[in-house]
C-alpha cells in the first residue's frame, strides 16, 4: 500500500473530515504531536498531570481543526519529516495560546 503524501493528507483531514482519512493522520503523526508537546512543555519547565497534558494534546487537534482546517491547509511540507516539524510548532504555539495572560 502507497503512504499518501504528506500535504495532500493534511488537506484532505482540512477539507473532508472523513474518518478513514483522519484515522491516517493519527496512525501517522499523533505520536509526533504528543512527543511536540512534551517537548513544549520541557522547554517552558511546565509540570502538568497526566490529565492537563491530555487537555493541552485536545488543544492542539482543535487548533488544526478551527477555522475550516486554516492549520492544516497551511502547512506546505510534503514528506512526514517536514509536516512533523510543523506539527511540533503548532503544539508550542498551542501551549503558549494557553498560556498568555488574558486582559
Amino acid at each position: 500500500m502507497q503512504t499518501e503524501n504528506a500535504r495532500h493528507l493534511l488537506q484532505r483531514c482540512a477539507v473532508d473530515r472523513d474518518a478513514e482519512v483522519w484515522q491516517e493522520f493519527l496512525d501517522r503523526f499523533d505520536k509526533r504531536i504528543a512527543s511536540g508537546v512534551h517537548r513544549t512543555l520541557a522547554r517552558f519547565d511546565a509540570r502538568l498531570g497526566f490529565e492537563e497534558r491530555q487537555d493541552l494534546l485536545q488543544e492542539v487537534y482543535c487548533r488544526l481543526l478551527e477555522k475550516r482546517g486554516r492549520y492544516l491547509r497551511r502547512c506546505r511540507g510534503e514528506v512526514d519529516a517536514a509536516v512533523e516539524a510543523y506539527l511540533g510548532r503548532v503544539a508550542a504555539v498551542s501551549y503558549t495560546h494557553l498560556t498568555l495572560p488574558t486582559n
